[in-house]
């Protein structure tokens, strides 16, 4: 859940469908020229990627615990978010984890939670975790002009022959070309529009959550329609990227990296600072005790 102000960042609410769901938050932010402005609140697994763990830290993204939420954690890294001088589109998962119909264990206890609070059972989706992103906003709030609900649906995540929900797509599938088509849905709600008390704003999350299982249901249930057909009834139109937006970065990421890679200093380079900036990275992390 991404949300805004003044031009200094947006907050994102996205629904956890896979694992490229960060693809389609970059794809969202770069059309509105907010590409190196999104901070991510993230699993604290990802801090162990090589180098990148390192990185999404320094860059302003905050790592939470399952299960062993930190508040105290949580809010030093939006007081940073907070500064005049740090522009920032953040990036919230309420559900924290991905529906995925092979886990039926983590489906029940989703059910279960949400009968607990007095909700009925999501048919798509997980049920949402308020904390995180209630912490968000109404810490950012002064900052901000709207929260951005995004939902995403993967083309060939359903199986029509088989009348049943695929597995979630992995990044290699994404990669290798399994996933066609994305379908992305974004949604515009003034800060104004959101509950400042915690307890409606649980309320107000599921109803959110209530409206994205209705309007994915059309993509998981037997049709003979495409994708692209079923996107079209609903209003959905193509939205390509201009070649502009990200050819000037590839080359001068190209630029920098041919030249390196291909002499055996450069390679000598490049193996030395992945492997002792991720070893630094590590030690930083531990010292910080991020989540």
């Amino acid at each position: 859940m991404p949300t805004s102000a003044r031009r200094r960042g947006d907050v994102g609410n996205s629904a956890s469908a896979c694992r490229v769901d960060w693809v389609a938050c970059n794809m969202v932010a770069v059309r509105q020229g907010s590409l190196g402005h999104l901070r991510f609140v993230m699993k604290d697994g990802l801090q162990w990627l090589p180098l990148y763990g390192h990185y999404f830290y320094q860059h302003g993204c905050i790592y939470v615990r399952r299960g062993q939420f930190r508040q105290d954690k949580m809010m030093r890294g939006l007081e940073y978010l907070q500064q005049e001088r740090v522009q920032s589109w953040v990036a919230v998962f309420p559900e924290g984890t991905r529906y995925d119909p092979s886990k039926p264990e983590v489906i029940r206890r989703s059910e279960q939670t949400a009968l607990s609070s007095g909700f009925q059972p999501l048919k798509h989706h997980l049920t949402p975790k308020t904390k995180g992103s209630w912490l968000t906003l109404d810490r950012l709030r002064g900052s901000l002009e709207a929260v951005y609900d995004v939902t995403v649906v993967y083309e060939g995540s359903y199986r029509h022959r088989e009348r049943r929900r695929a597995r979630t797509v992995a990044l290699i599938d994404f990669l290798r070309g399994f996933c066609p088509a994305m379908h992305i849905h974004v949604r515009r709600i003034p800060i104004s529009e959101v509950p400042t008390d915690e307890q409606e704003f649980q309320r107000w999350m599921y109803r959110l959550y209530e409206q994205k299982d209705r309007f994915v249901s059309p993509f998981y249930s037997p049709s003979d329609d495409s994708g692209a057909e079923l996107a079209a009834r609903l209003g959905g139109r193509p939205h390509p990227l201009p070649l502009t937006a990200t050819l000037p970065s590839l080359m001068a990421f190209a630029a920098l990296a041919v030249p390196l890679l291909g002499s055996e200093l450069g390679r000598r380079l490049y193996a030395g600072t992945l492997l002792y900036g991720t070893l630094a990275g590590y030690l930083w992390l531990g010292i910080r005790a991020v989540c």
